[in-house]
């Protein structure tokens, strides 16, 4: 079924059922169990049945990028938003693998198409990974304005909760990056990076007894990490 056989609702392009639908399907089955090849074998079975699918190319896409071959998920990226622009999940995959290359002007405006798809169930992904990019382009007001829009349409959302602690930190906030710290710790676990930061939050307010504790879960929980070779220098 080609792109042109697509039908338009409400002014938005929503896909017909697809007979590449079932196999994409199955292939992010194996992809979630961590079957790669069998994974691979169904979204290329996908394509074979309808090359004009956005669904399956996206699919493709992400594994590829698992599988290290950037160049292929780059093109399938780039056909799945070009298929169906309000495939909003692959806009925002797409925006985060432009901003991996350091493209973030072409990246914020994939991001903005996403977050305003009106149809978009996740919005706050987008806008989570869009305040991510900005950050690393070095826009914090941009990037802050982005996270607290995610935030209040998702409370609870862990990457942006450490992406806003992240951001206090760098900022000098110390008492706003343990309050976004703690919120992080309530819905998600520990990683290396938020050990780290809670260190660094901690020593700044002066209490010895959490940077130790913080220390030694780092050093016990992530010792190959580069967060704990940096501390144990």
């Amino acid at each position: 079924m080609s792109c042109a056989a697509r039908k338009q609702s409400n002014d938005l392009d929503v896909a017909e059922p697809s007979p590449a639908d079932v196999y994409t399907r199955l292939g992010i089955e194996y992809m979630d169990r961590g079957q790669l090849d069998l994974a691979l074998e169904n979204f290329r079975h996908a394509l074979e049945l309808d090359s004009g699918s956005s669904e399956a190319n996206h699919a493709i896409a992400i594994l590829y990028q698992q599988l290290e071959q950037r160049h292929l998920a780059a093109r399938h990226l780039e056909k799945a938003v070009a298929l169906r622009p309000t495939n909003a999940s692959a806009q925002t995959d797409h925006a985060s693998f432009l901003c991996s290359k350091g493209e973030y002007a072409q990246a914020n405006k994939h991001f903005e198409i996403a977050i305003n798809t009106p149809l978009y169930k996740r919005p706050w992904v987008a806008m989570a990974n869009a305040g991510i990019c900005a950050q690393k382009a070095g826009k914090i007001d941009e990037a802050e304005s982005y996270l607290r829009k995610a935030l209040k349409k998702r409370p609870n959302f862990a990457p942006a909760l450490l992406a806003m602690t992240r951001i206090s930190v760098a900022k000098g906030e110390a008492m706003s990056g343990r309050a976004f710290l703690q919120r992080y710790q309530s819905v998600a676990k520990d990683t290396a990076e938020s050990l780290a930061l809670g260190m660094e939050i901690e020593s700044e307010l002066g209490d010895q007894k959490a940077v130790e504790d913080y220390r030694s879960q780092l050093l016990a929980e992530f010792p190959d990490s580069a967060q704990a070779a940096a501390i144990s220098d």
